[in-house]
């Protein structure tokens, strides 16, 4: 292999961790907008440092995957979503027994309002 092609593969795998990193800041930039949540506020939910979370939003690096996890969590998507665009963006939502259909989307339970969730 010639130096020219080991610097046009090195070049191509460089573009696609660029796109690839592009493609998760914008996904995580607009989910965190949907969500009005700041860079603060996804530092202190998914316990993420705040040059780490610049990093993500920046598009500068793309998270390891326990931190990849926790971030979902905290923006309510799925991690490949985030990640890799593809395939749903949430989990499909299961609707409890003790949710009143029409009254699921406002919390209210048949035994009363809905207890708060676990942090």
């Amino acid at each position: 292999m010639s130096q020219f092609q080991d610097d046009n593969s090195h070049f191509r795998e460089s573009q696609a961790v660029n796109s690839l990193n592009e493609g998760f800041s914008v996904r995580l930039v607009a989910q965190m907008g949907n969500l009005r949540l700041s860079q603060a506020d996804l530092m202190r939910i998914a316990d993420i440092t705040k040059s780490s979370v610049s990093a993500y939003c920046n598009g500068n690096r793309l998270p390891p995957s326990d931190a990849t996890i926790r971030i979902s969590k905290a923006l309510d998507v799925r991690p490949e979503w985030l990640i890799l665009g593809t395939g749903p963006k949430e989990d499909s939502k299961v609707v409890s027994p003790h949710v009143a259909e029409s009254d699921s989307d406002q919390g209210i339970w048949r035994g009363g309002l809905k207890p708060a969730s676990p942090p």
